[in-house]
């Protein structure tokens, strides 16, 4: 990124949006399936569990799939963006498999 006029595209723009709602979700699936730990069969605890474990990995493929189907790969200020945003990714990612793992064993 040697240009300072640069800016990152559109769809890097709305990728790192969707993230934070997407992490948003996961704290509320969080907090959700937490309180429903007592019944595991409940709709509560499923629910949450999907919006922490499995929704978020889905979301990202989508955005990532998304992104390459219309720009390609990332360019100058794309790659700044698509750093930070894999790492957040991967953060949301491996937070929620712990979670899971967690959930399911108390």
């Amino acid at each position: 990124m040697t240009d300072p006029d640069d800016k990152p595209s559109f769809l890097a723009r709305l990728a790192v949006v969707v993230t934070f709602g997407v992490l948003a979700l996961q704290i509320f699936g969080g907090m959700v399936a937490w309180f429903g730990k007592e019944n595991p069969d409940s709709l509560d605890f499923r629910a949450g569990s999907i919006l922490v474990g499995i929704f978020p990995n889905l979301t990202f493929g989508a955005i990532a799939g998304i992104y390459y189907l219309f720009k390609g790969k990332p360019t100058n200020a794309d790659i700044v963006v698509k750093s930070r945003v894999m790492w957040i990714w991967f953060i949301s990612a491996f937070g929620g498999i712990v979670f899971y793992i967690f959930m399911k064993a108390g």
